[in-house]
């Protein structure tokens, strides 16, 4: 009885152990201080024990912020940003946003709106 108790206190150590060597994103990263922590979250991997979390909160902030910054400014009437029609997806917004981040990696030192704005600044210029 104690061998089977030691060996399943060691297979729960084991995969504890494995399962904290896969996790890439850190719960400091939901506080979003950062465009730094917005790209951890935003690029969260599948096998990342936070992936479900983290990946929502990455899809809800961008929106938040993007509806924000539209509800501020009627688009094309001194908007910083004017979406394209069709809209893009939030998948490809946010994929374009994680490119835009690594082209121009000051945005990852800018707080998170700003970081944010900076790119849709630049990827849907008003015409």
């Amino acid at each position: 009885m104690r061998r089977l108790m030691r060996s399943m206190v060691m297979g729960l150590a084991a995969t504890f152990v494995a399962t904290a060597a896969l996790a890439q994103t850190d719960p400091e990263d939901f506080r979003i201080e950062t465009g730094q922590d917005l790209v951890e979250l935003c690029s969260v991997q599948a096998g990342d024990e936070l992936y479900v979390p983290a990946i929502h909160m990455c899809h809800g902030y961008v929106s938040g912020v993007a509806q924000y910054a539209l509800a501020l400014f009627v688009q094309g009437s001194g908007s910083f940003f004017c979406l394209p029609d069709p809209v893009p997806s939030r998948n490809d917004a946010i994929a374009a946003f994680l490119a835009f981040a690594q082209s121009n990696p000051d945005v990852r030192t800018d707080v998170g709106p700003t970081a944010l704005a900076k790119f849709l600044e630049a990827e849907y210029p008003c015409q």
